[in-house]
C-alpha cells in the first residue's frame, strides 16, 4: 500500500522529467497511457476503503501520514479527470512543449501528495509548490498581462501561506504534534472536557482562516482571481479554477473545522456570502468570455463556503458535493470558452452569436454546462445547491439568520441565471461559417458534457436523494429565475447602458484585495484572539 500511494505521488513528475529529458513527440503521446495507469491506481485504492500509514516505519505521530479517506477522495478522483482533459485539450498546439509536460506533471503529484498528507507540515509544503507551480503555468505566454497575473497570483498566495505557516508554528506549541489525526483527537478530548480553546490555538485558527480566505479567493482578498484565472491559458483556467482554487476547502475541512470554533463558522458564513454575492454582482457586468467565468468561480466557492460553514449540521457535506460537482461543469465551461475565442477570434460574449448552427456539439455542450451552474432541476448543479440550503434551513442558526441567508441565496442563484442569460443568447443568431473543433479538444469538451450529465443519476443513488422531491416547486422556482434573468437582460442590459459598462470595466479588483487581507488579518485576530 505504501508503494502505491507513494507511486501516485512521483509517477506523474518521473513521467513528466523523462518527456521533458526525451523531447520526443512520440514519447510525448504516453502521456496518455501514464493518465489511465494513475487513474486505475485511484480508482484502486478508492476501492480499499480508509487507508492509513507512515511512511518508514516510524511510530505515529513523528513520521509522515499518508491517508486516503474522508473528502480527500473526491479530490483524488477530480485530479485524475483534470489531468486527462488538461492533455488532450492541450495537445494539439503544445504536443512539443515538452517543458509544459513536466510542470503539469509535477504540480500533479503535488496534488496527489496534498490529498493524502496528515500532517500540518507536508501539507504547507504541498500547497507551496501547488502555488508556485501555478504561477509559473498561469505566468507561461510570458506576454505582459500573463506575468501579472501570475505574480499577482504568487503574492497573494505565498502571504497567504506565511501565515499558514506562524498558525502551525502557534499550535505546534500548543498540541506538541503535527499529525492531523492526533491534532483532531486532541480537539475532540478538550472539546468532551468542555475546555475553552487556549490563546495561542485561536491565534492558530486566525491565521488558518486568513489562508482559507485567501485560497478560496473570499471576499475581500479575492481580487487576484478574476486577474489570474483570466488572462491564464484556458486549459490552466480550467485547471485553477476546477481544482486547484479548492485547495483552500480542503485545508478547512482537515484543519480549521477541527476546531469546532462557533465563531470561527459564524465568520466562514460571512466570508461565503459576501464571496458569493460579490462575484456574482461583477459577473453580471462582464462581456469578456473567460473574466465572467472567473468572477463566477468566486461567486461559487462562496456557494461552498457558505457550506462548509454548516459543518456541525452536515459535516460540510453540501459544500463539498458541490465543489465536487461545480469542478465538473466550471471545467465544461471554461473549455468551451476556450473554444468559442478561438474559433470567433474574441473574447467578447456579444459578438458571439449562432454556436448551434455554427457547431451543434460545443452548442449542447455550453447548454449542458449553463443549465448545470444556474442550478437546473435535475442537473448537477442543483444537488450541491439543495444540500446547501437545507442545512441551513436545519443548522444551529436562528430563524432570522436563516432568513436572510435564504435571501441572499435566493439573490445569488438570480444573479446566476442573469450571468448566462448572455450565453444562451449567444447560442442563437445567424449561422457564421462552419467551425469544426480538433481532435483532442473535441474529446476533452466531450467526456466532461458527459460527466455533468450522467453524474446527476448516480449522486441521487449515492446520496439517497429522492429527484421527485418537490420537483414542481423546484421547476417552478428555476423558471422565475430565468424569467426574471431573461426580463432584466432583455429590458436593461441588452443596449448595453453607460453605467453597466462602467461597472463591467471596474479594474481595481487587486488593489481592493491588497487592502482587504490587511482588513482581514486584523479583524480575524481581533474576533478570534482578543474576542
Amino acid at each position: 500500500m505504501e508503494a502505491l500511494m507513494l507511486t501516485l505521488i512521483f509517477l506523474p513528475f518521473l513521467w513528466g522529467l523523462l518527456i521533458f529529458l526525451v523531447d520526443r513527440v512520440g514519447f510525448t503521446r504516453t502521456v496518455f497511457v501514464e493518465q489511465v495507469l494513475l487513474s486505475g491506481l485511484v480508482f484502486w485504492l478508492l476501492r480499499q476503503g480508509e487507508v492509513s500509514l507512515v511512511l518508514g516505519g516510524w511510530p505515529e505521530g513523528i513520521g509522515i501520514e499518508l491517508a486516503s479517506g474522508g473528502f480527500g477522495r473526491l479530490f483524488l478522483i477530480m485530479t485524475a479527470v483534470a489531468f486527462m482533459y488538461v492533455y488532450s485539450y492541450l495537445w494539439h498546439q503544445h504536443q512539443g512543449d515538452h517543458k509544459l509536460f513536466l510542470f503539469l506533471g509535477m504540480l500533479q503529484g503535488a496534488l496527489y501528495a496534498l490529498y493524502l498528507t496528515r500532517d500540518l507540515f507536508t501539507m504547507y509544503l504541498m500547497i507551496e509548490v501547488i502555488t508556485i507551480l501555478a504561477s509559473i503555468l498561469i505566468l507561461y505566454e510570458r506576454d505582459a498581462v500573463s506575468v501579472r497575473a501570475g505574480l499577482y497570483y504568487l503574492i497573494f498566495n505565498s502571504v497567504g501561506m506565511l501565515i499558514f505557516l506562524i498558525g502551525v508554528i502557534a499550535l505546534y506549541t500548543e498540541v506538541g504534534t503535527l499529525n492531523l489525526t492526533r491534532i483532531h483527537a486532541w480537539f475532540g478530548a478538550e472539546a468532551a472536557a468542555g475546555v475553552a480553546l487556549s490563546v495561542r490555538a485561536r491565534f492558530a485558527l486566525a491565521c488558518f482562516m486568513t489562508t482559507f480566505a485567501v485560497k478560496t479567493a473570499s471576499f475581500p482578498v479575492g481580487g487576484w482571481l478574476p486577474v489570474a484565472h483570466g488572462y491564464a491559458p484556458t486549459f490552466i483556467s480550467a485547471l485553477l479554477s476546477g481544482l486547484v482554487v479548492k485547495s483552500g476547502l480542503f485545508l478547512y475541512v482537515n484543519v480549521i473545522a477541527p476546531f469546532g470554533s462557533s465563531m470561527g463558522f459564524g465568520i466562514t458564513l460571512v466570508l461565503g456570502l459576501c464571496a458569493a454575492l460579490y462575484g456574482v454582482g461583477r459577473a453580471i457586468f462582464q462581456t469578456d468570455i473567460k473574466r465572467m467565468l472567473a468572477f463566477h468561480t468566486v461567486s461559487q466557492v462562496g456557494l461552498m463556503v457558505i457550506g462548509l460553514s454548516m459543518y456541525l449540521a452536515d459535516g460540510g457535506l453540501g459544500g463539498m458535493v458541490h465543489a465536487f460537482n461545480h469542478f465538473m461543469f466550471k471545467s465544461l465551461l471554461f473549455l468551451a470558452a476556450g473554444a468559442l475565442a478561438r474559433m470567433y477570434g474574441t473574447r467578447n460574449l456579444t459578438r458571439i452569436h449562432g454556436v448551434m448552427r455554427s457547431n451543434p456539439f460545443l452548442g449542447v455542450a455550453v447548454l449542458v454546462g449553463v443549465l448545470a451552474i444556474s442550478g437546473a432541476p435535475w442537473m448537477i448543479g442543483s444537488v450541491g445547491k439543495t444540500l446547501i440550503k437545507y442545512s441551513v434551513a436545519d443548522g444551529l442558526l436562528t430563524p432570522a439568520v436563516v432568513r436572510w441567508v435564504t435571501y441572499a441565496l435566493a439573490l445569488i442563484n438570480l444573479g446566476t441565471a442573469m450571468s448566462f442569460s448572455k450565453w444562451i443568447a449567444m447560442l442563437f443568431g445567424p449561422r457564421e461559417k462552419s467551425m469544426k473543433l480538433f481532435g483532442g479538444k473535441a474529446f476533452a469538451i466531450g467526456m466532461m458534457t458527459v460527466l455533468v450529465v450522467v453524474l446527476y443519476p448516480l449522486e441521487v443513488v449515492v446520496l439517497g436523494l429522492d429527484p421527485l422531491y418537490k420537483l414542481s416547486s423546484e421547476v417552478l422556482t428555476y423558471l422565475g429565475y430565468v424569467g426574471a434573468a431573461l426580463g432584466v437582460y432583455w429590458f436593461v442590459l441588452r443596449d448595453k447602458p453607460p453605467w453597466a459598462v462602467q461597472l463591467g470595466r471596474f479594474v481595481p479588483d487587486v488593489e481592493m484585495a491588497f487592502f482587504g487581507m490587511l482588513v482581514l488579518i486584523g479583524g480575524l485576530h481581533w474576533l478570534l484572539v482578543l474576542g
